[in-house]
This record gives structure tokens, sequence and C-alpha cells, in this order.
């Protein structure tokens, strides 16, 4: 078994783990031009995408549309089979919530630099973390909130409280929730 080391931009942790039960289930991630499925964010959801004969459009009748809601229904079946809740069902996806354990995966810190500015450290993962900034923003009210920049100075996250911001950057890195912060 390969083991997970977090780094910049890696698939999060809900996605490696959704794609590790449906394929084990027998269902094919899709690749260009092939059917299958594919993973894509919905906030913090997964949303499971179905892909036919290359193309997310559902078939309109016949045989091709026969596959395809077999398709889908088997991967609403198998994630609700693992445990994971489904938040809503579509024409052309499955979107579902990870089951969280009950106690924290990850324990990010937040080390106060200034008024609104924050270093944010990941215990266990020294060669990652980030920035939280608190950026005031333009003329309009709720232009303002917090920026998430990766180790790196990479723009992850704005315009949100601080909690989210934090997320932002452990979903950056593919780090396991939940997450448990330390102020």
């Amino acid at each position: 078994m390969t083991v997970f080391v977090p780094h910049e931009n890696a698939e999060r942790w809900d996605f490696r783990a959704a794609r590790t039960i449906l394929t084990g289930a027998g269902n094919t991630a899709s690749h260009a031009g092939s059917d299958g499925f594919a993973l894509i964010s919905d906030g913090w959801d997964v949303a499971i995408v179905r892909i036919q004969d290359g193309d997310m459009f559902r078939p309109r009748t016949g045989t091709a549309r026969t596959r395809w809601e077999a398709a889908l229904n088997s991967y609403a079946r198998t994630m609700t089979e693992s445990g994971w809740q489904i938040v809503r069902t579509n024409a052309i996806t499955v979107v579902v919530r990870a089951p969280l354990p009950e106690t924290p995966q990850t324990t990010a810190r937040l080390h106060r630099i200034d008024v609104g500015h924050h270093r944010l450290t990941f215990d266990g993962h020294p060669g990652i973390g980030g920035e939280i900034r608190m950026h005031l923003g333009g003329t309009s009210a709720g232009a303002g909130g917090y920026h998430a920049y990766s180790h790196t100075g990479r723009l992850v996250f704005h315009r949100g409280d601080i909690t989210p911001a934090v997320e932002a950057l452990a979903h950056h890195y593919g780090l396991p929730f939940p997450i448990q912060i330390h102020h």
C-alpha cells in the first residue's frame, strides 16, 4: 500500500477515499475518452460524475441511457454501503459526503504574527503550512475576509472566516478531516 505524503495541490483525502471505494467495487475511473467516473469538487462534498462514450451528457433513450442510469445507481449504492451520505443526485452526478471519524485526523496550529495575520502549521508535517491573513477588501460590504496562502505563497482561499481558510489549506495539501484547530 502506498503511503500518502501531503504536498501542495494534492488530491483531497475524500477524493482518494471515494476513488478507492468505487474502483474496489469494480467501477472504472474514466480516462480520456473512456467510460467510467470522474470526481469533482462540489464545495466540501465530492461529485461523482458519469462519463460514457467519452462524454458527460446523459443519453436520451435506449440501451445507452439504461447503462448510464445503472452506473449512477451503482455509484450511489456503493457509497452508501461504505457509510457515505448522499447529498443529492441529478442527471449526471451523485454528490456524496464522507463520514468523518469521531477524533481529529489533522491538527492545525495558528501562530499569531500580527493582528489579522497568522502562520499556520500542521502537526507532523513540518514541510507544509502557510499563512492566513485578513484582507479588508474593496469598498463593498463583505468584500474582505481571510485569505489563505500555501507555504510557497500560492493563494488557496479568500473571502471567508478563518476556519474555512484553514480547512482550504488542509484540503490543498490532501490532509484528512476532521481538523482540530488550535489558536
